[in-house]
């Protein structure tokens, strides 16, 4: 069951807030990165945008970048992603784009370009960070080009520590779903 983007959104005005913005730059279609903490619900918010998008009848892809390789990049699962995208569109995101490692970053790079070019329907990409990308950019562990393709519009999810009031919706949540 894909999370619902209007109970997130009610969960707590923090939240309200950051679900419209996030939901304006998706449906402008600007590469939108979701940076909080661990345990924030940057995926969650993720796959609610795709379920409640313009983009909602086409495939979802998630990658996790800290496990990409040049084999997964040059014809492995990441390949299929990309493929699958260009060929349908959809939403492809990307699970902390900074633990890419420096070897594939170039290879990342390529295959966003062909996402953007080759799509023969739009693609959306949502970024995960628990770290800011512009300090892996400033300590040269992020490719600039990289950067920039992620970053189009940056959300920050507070940690859970500073929404309490999210939490009875998240236990209520829990409690349905076990």
């Amino acid at each position: 069951v894909a999370p619902d983007l209007a109970a997130i959104a009610r969960s707590g005005p923090a939240m309200a807030g950051i679900c419209a913005e996030a939901q304006r730059i998706v449906e402008a279609g600007v590469a939108l990165l979701l940076k909080g903490p661990t345990g924030s619900g940057k995926e969650t918010l993720a796959r609610a945008l795709h379920a409640g998008g313009p983009l909602s009848d086409l495939p979802l892809e998630a990658l996790d970048c800290s496990l990409l390789d040049d084999v997964a990049l040059r014809g492995g699962a990441a390949t299929g992603a990309v493929l699958r995208l260009t060929e349908r569109g959809g939403t492809l995101i990307l699970d902390e784009p900074a633990e890419t490692p420096a070897a594939v970053q170039p290879l990342l790079v390529q295959s966003l370009t062909q996402l953007a070019r080759g799509a023969e329907r739009r693609v959306q990409v949502i970024s995960l960070s628990s770290v800011p990308l512009s300090e892996r950019l400033a300590e040269g562990r992020l490719r600039p080009d990289l950067y920039y393709r992620l970053s189009g519009a940056v959300v920050h999810l507070p940690g859970l520590a500073e929404r309490r009031e999210d939490l009875p919706a998240l236990v209520a949540d829990l409690a349905a779903h076990s």
